[in-house]
């Protein structure tokens, strides 16, 4: 499967390299995750219409971040950075962030053994603070944040760091 040769790979990239660069690796997100387990589409109209089947899959999803991230961690990454995409404030009001997702990043970083970085795809201006609450170690921003020094200065005051800002 995917998983045993990734963690594989992982540790491989881990002994070439030793503390020589950092490993970092990708993990998608809960609701990313979410969103890919019952297409996007009806992820969507689930959240308009039918919330409990949504906090209940998004539970299920987090817990498998947790699981597979450690994994990764314990297989070579110094640092794990949970990727979503729908979490963007282009995709999910604000208000879905604070309630749907602050809460499960909480636990997810709670429950991470390492580092740990949260990236959000987009214009995340308006949830950098919020993001910055969620105990990670550090937050990743896209080129579209359009104030990054406050993205930075908010972080910093939060002991984050703050990595990406840059286009691709």
């Amino acid at each position: 499967g995917r998983i045993p040769t990734i963690l594989d790979a992982s540790r491989i990239i881990k002994e070439e390299v030793k503390d020589e660069l950092p490993v970092i690796m990708g993990v998608e997100g809960p609701i990313d995750l979410a969103s890919n387990i019952a297409d996007i589409k009806t992820f969507m109209k689930w959240l308009l219409k039918d919330r409990e089947i949504v906090e209940k899959l998004l539970d299920v999803c987090t817990d498998a971040c947790i699981e597979y991230a450690n994994a990764c961690l314990k297989h070579g990454a110094d640092t794990v950075c949970i990727a979503e995409a729908v979490a963007s404030p282009d995709l999910l009001p604000p208000s879905d962030f604070d309630n749907l997702l602050k809460p499960r990043y909480q636990k997810i970083a709670e429950n991470l053994e390492g580092h740990r970085v949260l990236h959000v795809c987009g214009k995340s201006d308006k949830i950098i603070p919020s993001m910055v609450e969620c105990g990670f170690n550090g937050i990743s921003i896209e080129e579209n944040v359009r104030d990054f020094k406050t993205a930075v200065e908010t972080a910093h005051k939060n002991n984050n760091i703050v990595i990406g800002n840059v286009s691709t």
